[in-house]
């Protein structure tokens, strides 16, 4: 009976260091979850800091390249403007000097539009 009592005893005290095993892993993980959510709640504070700064300058980099591209646009619009006036002004010294050497309409326009006027002006 003793054997068996102490048998008993001995499963005892395993199930009671293995409840106590338990407890202190529970209160451990209890202990460190908190701060696990905290560690968490600061690496997410810290990436969506940088991905708001970040798209603060994108968004500042874009606008800069906005006005950027206005202004190219611009310029270029200026510059196709100026060689529309360039080429109406050769146009009309084109057509100011075939009425000056006495060149028919007709034939003017023919030359003018093959871009020949230049030879006829040397031939004659």
């Amino acid at each position: 009976m003793q054997g068996t009592a102490s048998e008993y005893n001995e499963r005892i005290e395993a199930v009671n260091r293995e409840r106590k095993f338990h407890q202190v892993r529970f209160s451990i993980w209890t202990s460190v979850l908190p701060l696990s959510s905290l560690i968490l709640e600061s690496c997410m504070y810290i990436v969506f800091s940088f991905s708001r700064m970040y798209q603060q300058n994108t968004g500042v980099q874009l606008n800069s390249l906005t006005a950027e591209w206005r202004e190219l646009c611009e310029k270029n619009i200026e510059i196709e403007a100026v060689c529309a006036e360039i080429q109406n002004r050769i146009e009309q010294l084109r057509i100011e000097a075939a009425e000056r050497y006495g060149v028919p309409f007709l034939i003017r326009d023919q030359i003018l539009s093959q871009d020949l006027y230049l030879r006829f002006l040397l031939e004659t």
